[in-house]
């Protein structure tokens, strides 16, 4: 069960990282825009500058590419899932993981900016799990997720994303290790 967790996660997991290595490589920086244009609620700001349309373009072209790649693997998996049913099936699974996972960072942010948490302040577990949260969410219409296999993925990735974030960090990927 944990190897088809991680399998169907995979694309979230890709769609999660790929924001920070599009600006890190300074690909697509004329969409280096907030999402929230500045805007503010409460006199806070909605998402913050992190928050652009590059991460989402970044997001969807990694969970689309892994998406593509898993179509073509078909590998036999123990959670029941129609996403990879055809080539366009797939296609639109990957594009909605991608928006999903960004949904889900950009919901985390916004809920840090009004509890007073600057932008690139950690706000742990939520940090971990925000985007992974959605993607389960937006993703009951493809996979049958059992109450099991969304928490044991949830603790899974809490953990995984400390790890990665880590390495991102210590290898120079990333300016934090959260």
């Amino acid at each position: 069960m944990i190897f088809a967790l991680l399998y169907l996660a995979l694309p979230a997991f890709v769609a999660n990282m790929m924001p920070v290595i599009f600006a890190r490589m300074k690909i697509a920086k004329a969409l280096d825009i907030p999402i929230d244009a500045g805007r503010t609620w409460r006199g806070k700001p909605l998402l913050g500058r992190n928050k652009t349309w590059r991460g989402v373009l970044a997001a969807v072209i990694g969970s689309l590419s892994v998406v593509c790649v898993q179509y073509y693997v078909a590998l036999p998996l123990s959670i029941t899932t129609s996403a990879y049913d055809t080539f366009w099936i797939a296609c639109v699974y990957g594009v909605s993981v991608g928006i999903l996972v960004m949904a889900g960072d950009a919901l985390g942010s916004f809920l840090k900016r009004q509890c007073g948490v600057a932008s690139g302040e950690p706000s742990i577990p939520l940090d971990q799990v925000d985007y992974i949260v959605l993607f389960v969410v937006g993703t009951l219409f493809f996979t049958s997720w059992t109450t099991v296999s969304i928490l044991l993925l949830i603790t899974i990735t809490f953990f995984l994303n400390l790890v990665t974030n880590t390495i991102a960090y210590v290898t120079g990927i990333k300016n934090t290790y959260w």
